[in-house]
């Protein structure tokens, strides 16, 4: 069954529609919970063709309300995750007023999920304003050694792990650090944290930039592994996530934007959400995982340049960085001497047939011809993410490891000015047209 699941996960059908979806199987059903009114459930019989189950809870519990004053009762229960541990069914599950951390994960039982007899077992922790992090999108995992621990947290101070007492099920002892992304002493998005394990390392999934934008939207998974459960998580390149490291599982592709809201399911699927970047609706996925030297990826992915990257200029051998590592939306960009810096790191992902996104690592935020001018001699600059096809470039390899970058909107070339500032320009196989992407 499970082979018929991976082979035609492009194929699901029913209904589709969830955020945040967390995939459990019990005996031969599969269930999938999700974001929504009363904590949202589908099922399937199959793995493929999925139907809408009724909410576990009726209405929003009393007592959300002593913790959490303005939330959405129309989509109250936010990312719920479960597992099966010493016999019962444990869902966790987050209310929050929105843009803040006032929050709270909660959590209810069962002794089967067919039933749907669930026992509201209360709170778990909480967060307000003024504290560092945010107390959303749950995940109950359980270690080699049966201990489990709760892993949570979106923007703020990122993410945070703590232990579970197996008695009750409640958090207790001291809260780690193991994401966190910045924009100088600004919080940026990093949230939705899955943990799984696999032979002797520690993994940990985070959904990284902004959900629920619908077309707007610019989610993507990444992740970084540890030996140890309370981190460092690291990156292939060794880059801590407490210092905006990660490697991208996922962004986008050819129909599909904004990957994110993962859930992993036996270290063999890949569960998450995306939006239709056309109409921005969304919908869940199921996806096979696979392993490639200790290293997860999604098969039949095309992850060709879906990572960190320097563009360097051949004729002037120097790099493609925001002007004064600046992180500012309108600030322009130039070349410069190769200094290490963020600034000069720009990630590359494939939106749409043979079209990238380029996201400065420092600034989040994406290289675009600015005022979506058509005309040569306009300057590049740094903006927030606008679905614009300004912001979007056709990587066209040219000559061995040399490439042009053409614009969507302006079909003009990057190119390096006198002043060393990057504009836009007919491409006339100028080396100053020319790129290479280090890795």
């Amino acid at each position: 069954m499970q082979k018929k699941l991976y082979d035609l996960n492009k194929k699901l059908t029913g209904d589709l529609k969830a955020h945040d979806p967390s995939l459990i199987k019990e005996n031969d059903k599969w269930w999938l919970f999700h974001t929504g009114r009363g904590v949202g459930v589908k099922s399937s019989n199959d793995g493929l063709n999925w139907k809408n189950e009724d909410s576990i809870l009726d209405n929003s519990l009393d007592w959300w309300s002593k913790y959490v004053n303005n939330f959405d009762k129309d989509n109250d229960v936010w990312a719920p995750d479960l597992e099966f541990f010493n016999d019962k069914w444990w869902l966790y599950y987050s209310v929050s007023e929105f843009g803040t951390n006032n929050s709270l994960i909660g959590l209810l039982s069962a002794d089967n999920i067919e039933s749907n007899n669930w026992q509201d077992e209360g709170l778990v922790i909480t967060s307000t304003e003024g504290q560092e992090y945010n107390t959303i999108d749950p995940n109950l995992f359980i270690d080699p050694d049966g201990n489990p621990w709760l892993v949570f947290g979106s923007w703020f101070d990122g993410i945070k792990l703590t232990k579970i007492d197996p008695k009750n099920m409640k958090t207790t002892g001291e809260i780690y650090s193991l994401a966190r992304r910045q924009i100088g002493k600004r919080p940026a998005g990093v949230e939705a944290p899955t943990l799984t394990y696999r032979s002797g390392y520690y993994y940990l999934f985070i959904s990284i930039d902004h959900c629920c934008r619908g077309s707007r939207s610019d989610y993507k998974i990444a992740f970084g592994r540890s030996d140890k459960i309370t981190g460092p998580y690291r990156d292939r390149n060794g880059i801590n996530l407490l210092e905006k490291g990660g490697d991208v599982l996922a962004a986008a592709d050819e129909k599909y934007i904004g990957y994110g809201g993962q859930d992993i399911f036996n270290n063999q699927l890949l569960v998450h959400h995306a939006y239709n970047k056309k109409n921005g609706e969304y919908r869940f996925f199921i996806k096979q995982l696979e392993w490639d030297n200790g290293w997860p990826k999604i098969k039949n992915y095309n992850k060709k340049l879906n990572s960190f990257c320097k563009l360097i200029n051949i004729d002037a051998n120097k790099s493609a960085a925001v002007k004064d590592s600046k992180t500012e939306a309108r600030t322009k960009i130039v070349c410069q001497e190769d200094n290490n810096s963020e600034s000069q790191e720009w990630l590359i992902y494939p939106i749409e047939n043979g079209f990238y996104r380029i996201q400065n690592k420092h600034s989040l935020l994406y290289l675009e011809a600015e005022n979506a001018e058509k005309t040569n001699g306009a300057k590049l600059q740094q903006w927030s993410n606008s679905r614009n096809f300004c912001q979007e470039w056709e990587i066209i390899n040219i000559e061995a490891d040399i490439y042009k970058i053409i614009n969507r909107n302006s079909d003009k070339a990057i190119t390096r000015s006198d002043n060393n500032f990057l504009i836009q320009n007919d491409f006339e196989n100028l080396d100053s047209q020319k790129w290479k992407l280090v890795y």
